[in-house]
């Protein structure tokens, strides 16, 4: 009677898992394709901030040669496209952060499921050992 009441106990707790396996197998789904799109934006802000970059080499070398004929006019429009190429780099890398982020909480989530799923394996063995017994 112990092992029958044992048993029911187990098989709740088994389809309790396997809901919230499910439920988990669902989510990582959305969570792939959201770790996909992240990835992409990354690669997209990667490629941004690479021509942010060379964007400001250019302007630098521009400025350089403008400088022998119109120093102080030239000089200053160019800290100021420095200035807004600067804060556009910067506010690349806090989204680029930000992303690389999220994209460690999909690899946590991730994790959950395999423990799950891990958990499901344990209990249906007991399982199987209390039928067998």
């Amino acid at each position: 009677l112990k092992l029958h009441a044992r048993n029911e106990s187990n098989d709740i707790r088994v389809q309790e898992l396997q809901t919230k396996l499910k439920t988990l197998e669902g989510q990582q789904v959305g969570w792939n394709s959201e770790r996909n799109m992240l990835t992409q934006r990354i690669q997209d802000l990667m490629q941004q901030l690479e021509q942010g970059v060379e964007a400001i080499e250019i302007a630098r070398q521009e400025s350089i040669v403008l400088a022998n004929s119109m120093v102080d006019e030239r000089t200053s429009e160019w800290d100021a496209e420095r200035g807004t190429l600067n804060g556009k780099i910067e506010a690349l890398k806090t989204e680029a952060r930000a992303t690389i982020e999220l994209k460690g909480q999909l690899d946590d989530r991730e994790k959950e499921l395999k423990q799950c799923r891990a958990e499901i394996l344990e209990h249906q063995k007991e399982i199987e050992e209390i039928r067998k017994a």
